[in-house]
C-alpha cells in the first residue's frame, strides 16, 4: 500500500516550497513525517553561528545552507543587502557653486531630539579630493527626516588638518572622535581650481616630521552638537621599519567596560626611503589595539597584521548581537570589488573571512531606475538598530567625473538603507 500525504507546512526557514507532497510507503509515513516536520519548524535561533555563514548567520546541519541575519544575503552572508540608491540623499554638495566634496563619515542618533548626526571628512577651500591634504577638516550634518538624509551641514568641528572621523560614546558619556591628522594652517589657498596645494607633499606617508597624517588623535566633546577639544595623539607611527610604522584609518569599539578596542591600517614606508626623506608607502594591512580607558595608555595588541594575506585599509569594526566581532575593509587590489568582510569570535582572533565574498562593489543601482559607476568606493561604515543589526551603510564616493587617474575628482558620501 503507497500513501501520498501531502503537508502544508511553512518550510520557508528550511529553504523548501511551502507546499511538499510527499510519496512513501505507509510503514515509514510516521517516521519520514516526523523528520519533515522537525526540518519544516527549525528555529534558527536554536542553530549555532556559523564561519561558513560569516558569523552574520546560522546553520543547523553542516550540510543545510546559511539562515542569513537581516541586512546580509548570499551563500556565505557575505553580501550585503542593499537598497537603491536614492538621488538627493546624503551628503552631497557636490552640484553647488563652487561645489564642496566630502569622503565618507560615521551617524549618530540623538534620540532626545530625532536628529541624525553625520559628522564627515571635507575639503576645505573647494578642493577635491586629490588635495585631501592639508585640507581636510571635519564637519557635523544633521538631518531630521532618518538616517538616509539629506544632510545640511551645521558645523566645522575640527579644522585642516583633520581626516577620517570615527565618532563613538563612551561608558561616562565623553564623545569621542577619532580621526587622523595633525592641525595645520590651509587658510592660504584660496580655490584649489584642481591644482594641488605645495604642502601636500609634505603630508604623505614617509619618514619626514612633514608626515602629518601618520597618527591617530582623539578629540572629546560632551555633546554631540558642542565643542570639541583635542586630547591629543593616541596610537602614533610605529618604529622605524614596521609593517605599520605609518598608522592610519581608526575604526574605534568602546566596550561597556570602557576598554577601547582601535582597530587601524599599517603601512610598510618605503624600503629605500631615508630617516628625514619623503617618500612612498605600500602594503597596506589592518591590525588592532586596545585601552584600558579612552584616555588611554594604547598598546598594539599584535606583532604583526591581523590578516597578513590581505592588503586592505578603512576597516569598519562592530560587535553584533551574539557577540561575535566583524569588520569591513577597503580591499585594495580589487578596483572593483573594492570590499571584504573578516569576522572572527574574539577580536584577538583567529579572523577568517571568504574572499571571494563582496559585501558591496562600485556599481550603485539608483532608486529612480539608473546606475551609478564610481571611480573609487571607500570608508565603509554601518548605522545599528538597537537590536545590532545594520540598517544603513555609508562609503565615501569618488563619481565617474574624474580623470580617471588615482583621486582626483568629484566626491561626495553615499547613504544606502540595508534591507531587512
Amino acid at each position: 500500500l503507497s500513501l501520498s500525504l501531502e503537508l502544508h507546512l511553512d518550510l520557508d526557514l528550511a529553504r523548501a516550497p511551502p507546499h511538499t507532497t510527499i510519496t512513501m510507503q505507509s510503514g515509514t509515513v510516521v517516521a519520514l513525517f516526523a523528520v519533515a516536520f522537525v526540518a519544516a519548524v527549525a528555529d534558527p535561533d536554536d542553530c549555532p553561528a556559523d564561519e561558513a555563514c560569516s558569523l552574520n548567520g546560522v546553520r543547523c546541519s553542516s550540510s543545510s545552507p546559511c539562515i542569513c541575519d537581516p541586512g546580509w544575503v548570499g551563500d556565505d552572508c557575505g553580501i550585503l543587502k542593499l537598497a537603491p540608491a536614492v538621488p538627493g540623499s546624503g551628503y552631497n554638495r557636490t552640484l553647488e557653486s563652487p561645489p564642496t566634496n566630502s569622503w565618507g563619515g560615521n551617524i549618530i542618533h540623538d534620540a532626545k531630539t530625532n536628529t541624525w548626526h553625520l559628522f564627515a571628512a571635507e575639503f576645505a577651500n573647494h578642493c577635491d579630493i586629490s588635495a585631501w591634504s592639508p585640507n581636510s577638516r571635519i564637519v557635523r550634518a544633521a538631518s531630521s527626516n532618518g538616517p538616509l538624509g539629506p544632510y545640511t551641514k551645521q558645523a566645522n568641528v575640527v579644522g585642516t588638518f583633520a581626516h577620517n572621523p570615527k565618532v563613538v560614546q563612551a561608558p561616562d558619556g565623553t564623545w569621542l572622535m577619532y580621526t587622523i591628522g595633525t592641525p595645520v594652517d590651509a587658510s592660504h589657498i584660496d580655490h584649489c581650481n584642481n591644482t594641488r596645494p605645495l604642502s601636500r607633499q609634505a603630508l604623505t606617508p614617509g619618514r619626514t616630521p612633514g608626515n602629518l597624517e601618520s597618527n591617530i588623535t582623539l578629540y572629546t566633546a560632551k555633546t554631540l552638537t558642542g565643542t570639541w577639544q583635542r586630547f591629543g595623539i593616541v596610537l602614533g607611527s610605529d618604529s622605524f621599519g614596521t609593517w605599520d610604522e605609518d598608522t592610519s584609518n581608526p575604526s574605534p569599539y568602546v566596550l561597556a567596560n570602557g576598554t577601547v578596542l582601535l582597530m587601524y591600517r599599517g603601512c610598510v614606508v618605503d624600503s629605500d626611503c631615508k630617516k628625514g626623506s619623503i617618500c612612498g608607502c605600500n602594503s597596506e594591512y589592518i591590525g588592532i589595539a586596545s585601552a584600558p580607558h579612552w584616555g588611554g595608555p594604547y598598546t598594539r595588541l599584535e606583532t604583526g597584521p591581523i590578516l597578513p594575506d590581505i592588503q586592505a585599509e578603512d576597516p569598519s569594526m562592530w560587535i553584533d548581537h551574539r557577540g561575535n566581532f566583524h569588520f569591513l575593509e577597503h580591499y585594495i587590489p580589487d578596483r572593483t570589488l573594492v570590499a571584504r568582510h573578516a569576522f572572527a569570535r574574539d577580536y584577538t582572533g583567529p579572523w577568517h573571512m571568504h574572499v571571494n565574498s563582496h559585501p558591496y562593489n562600485t556599481t550603485v543601482p539608483l532608486s529612480d531606475g539608473g546606475v551609478l559607476e564610481l571611480h573609487k568606493r571607500e570608508r565603509p561604515q554601518l548605522v545599528f538598530d538597537h537590536n545590532h543589526m545594520p540598517t544603513h551603510f555609508i562609503t565615501g564616493a569618488i563619481l565617474p567625473d574624474n580623470t580617471g587617474k588615482g583621486y582626483s575628482g568629484s566626491s561626495f558620501t553615499l547613504i544606502q538603507q540595508v534591507l531587512q
